[in-house]
């Protein structure tokens, strides 16, 4: 916009500076040129006027020999001529008597009256002499030269002069282009951060006009509402997070101690059944007793209630990963990256290495796959995260005997795509819509927020997350991240 305005404003000042220098240097022309023909032709009437004493009233010819001997001293040529076109005095200028002079003085001659002509460097002038114009005819030739030159410094003084303007007139408005444009660039700049999560930048209000002065601080107003709001939410995220971890934990170590009571209290029943049958030494009518005592023992009686508690520990657990998930989210979101090169192809197999026993474990096959190194500009931590959260999508997805790949590899000079793919079931087209979104499970045993962490932590970083169907069936989770330098 800057650029804009200077090129605006510098092409205003150009045509004023043209509509008003040219019709003044053609005006001052016109004068100098006006002024030169005026100043030749007196002197040519000076030589007419002693010209005329001799050949109208037949005085002696001093006047006129005069006349033309100082015409001689200023530079100009002059000839004489009688009624027949013969030279009765003149210079030693060639020019005055050259065939052009002698066409116009017989061209005064008829018309009787001055005739003004100019011929290259020359401008002449032809004058009759005598009343009627009939007693003869005087020419006088003066060099152009200096008329020439006072037009060319005239034009070369305007033209200085016009350049002169139209640099100021480009400070000035490269001046008023940054007066301008410097504010608008920082507020640009701040819009940028506060996209990006720093909602704790402001712009500048103390610079440019005053609209663009009103303008940063209704951003300021904008961006203090928006960080207000936003720390609430990450804030009561957390809280309820960490809330709800404190009751979870208690409530599952009591589960894992419950349970623990029913696999002893199930291991000594059929001792305590034998002791209790008729002439068994040691019998006994007195119910089980363990760590509860009896009635706690008693109620321990139950074929499914093992499965049962089986059941809640895995509902909390589920719950647990929910409430980690959480966390994970308002991190994310919390989180401002720094961004540092990373080398994408060796985190890829590191974290490849770190989940195959878990693959080989479920009988999956996990593989990292690299097309040379490759280097993403992003925070340090997050390519891991990221990773993590794939490749654990990724084993979830796919059945026992199942393949998932990890690629990373170049795309273009300056983008790193990183490719996971496996071939499970796949993902439907409304599931791929919603896969992003916080809770948009497509109903797996998921809590539905790792690839919401996905994307929150790969757009934070300039980057781009899209789902594909692999080919042959499957899903492939694809991303593009800034790379850290041109691509080889």
């Amino acid at each position: 916009m800057s650029r804009r305005i200077a090129l605006a404003f510098a092409a205003l000042v150009a045509v004023l500076l043209v509509a008003a220098v040219i019709p003044l240097g053609a005006a001052m022309q016109s004068r100098e040129e006006e002024s030169f023909r005026f100043t030749t032709v007196s002197a040519a009437r000076q030589i007419t006027a002693a010209a005329e004493e001799t050949l109208a009233d037949h005085h002696p010819p001093d006047a006129m020999n005069q006349a033309v001997a100082e015409a001689a001293r200023r530079g100009d040529c002059a000839a004489v001529y009688d009624p027949g076109g013969v030279e009765v005095a003149g210079t030693n200028c060639v020019v005055a008597g050259d065939t052009a002079a002698v066409a116009l003085a017989a061209r005064a001659r008829s018309e009787r009256n001055q005739v003004v002509g100019r011929d290259g460097d020359w401008l002449r002038a032809a004058i009759p002499v005598g009343d009627n114009g009939d007693a003869g005819v005087v020419v006088l030739a003066r060099s152009a030269d200096p008329l020439d030159d006072r037009v060319e410094a005239m034009w070369t003084w305007l033209a200085l002069t016009g350049a002169g303007c139209l640099a100021l007139g480009v400070v000035l408005a490269a001046a008023l282009a940054r007066w301008v444009g410097r504010p608008l660039r920082g507020l640009d700049a701040a819009a940028a951060r506060l996209g990006d999560g720093e909602l704790d930048v402001r712009a500048a209000t103390g610079a440019g006009p005053a609209e663009v002065r009103r303008l940063a601080a209704t951003f300021n107003r904008m961006a203090e509402r928006t960080q207000t709001l936003v720390d609430a939410h990450r804030g009561w995220v957390a809280d309820v997070s960490h809330q709800l971890r404190t009751p979870l934990t208690a409530l599952r170590l009591r589960l894992d101690v419950l349970a623990g009571e029913v696999a002893a209290a199930e291991a000594a029943e059929p001792s305590e059944q034998g002791a209790r049958e008729p002439g068994g030494e040691g019998a006994s009518t007195r119910p089980p007793t363990g760590p509860g005592g009896a009635a706690t023992a008693a109620a321990w009686q139950g074929p499914d209630l093992a499965a049962e508690l089986a059941g809640v520990q895995e509902e909390i657990g589920r719950l647990s990963r929910l409430v980690d998930g959480l966390l994970a989210v308002a991190r994310a979101e919390a989180a401002v990256p720094r961004r540092e090169p990373v080398p994408a192809d060796a985190v890829a197999a590191e974290r490849v290495a770190a989940w195959e026993p878990v693959a080989r474990e479920n009988g999956q096959a996990l593989a990292a796959v690299a097309a040379g190194p490759v280097r993403a500009l992003l925070a340090p931590g997050d390519l891991e995260q990221i990773l993590d959260n794939l490749i654990a999508n990724a084993l979830a997805a796919v059945p026992a005997g199942g393949h998932v790949r990890v690629v990373a590899s170049a795309a273009g000079r300056d983008r790193v795509r990183i490719r996971v793919a496996d071939d499970g079931p796949g993902m439907g087209e409304p599931a791929k819509q919603a896969a992003f979104r916080r809770f948009g499970t497509s109903g797996g045993a998921g809590s539905g927020l790792g690839l919401a962490i996905v994307h929150r932590l790969v757009t934070a970083n300039g980057g781009e997350v899209r789902l594909t169907d692999t080919a042959g069936g499957g899903l492939t989770v694809e991303i593009e991240l800034p790379a850290a330098g041109p691509n080889p």
